[in-house]
């Protein structure tokens, strides 16, 4: 993974490493029961959605233009037996793996997914 160091002036993108699935902010909000109060302009909700993600242990990051994003769990500075630790969780547990599969009702297993937005 890249890691940028100190102020890098006309940028705006954020770089990311997330264990999880892709996905987009109407089906994380339909995940998590949060209707859309305004279908033109869907970030009108984010502040609701981010809360209720962070509350459950997950991370979600989504791009401005096309609401397309990731859910899952931030490996940011995490050492491996943590990062193994999701996976060895009680299944009802909704910080384990299968409560994040459960939750984005997905029958695979969620993957490293980084990048930046």
């Amino acid at each position: 993974m890249k890691i940028r160091n100190g102020f890098v002036s006309n940028s705006s993108s954020s770089s990311f490493c997330i264990l999880g699935y892709d996905t987009n902010l109407e089906e994380v909000a339909a995940a998590l029961k949060i209707k859309m109060t305004d279908l033109d302009d869907p970030y009108a909700d984010m502040e609701k959605i981010y809360e209720k993600v962070e509350s459950m242990g997950y991370e979600a990051i989504f791009s401005g233009k096309d609401n397309y994003g990731y859910i899952g769990f931030s490996l940011e500075g995490l050492t491996i037996e943590k990062i193994l630790e999701f996976g060895i969780q009680p299944n009802d547990a909704d910080t384990s793996i299968a409560g994040l599969r459960r939750l984005m009702n997905r029958g695979n297993e969620p993957t490293v997914c980084s990048g930046e937005m």
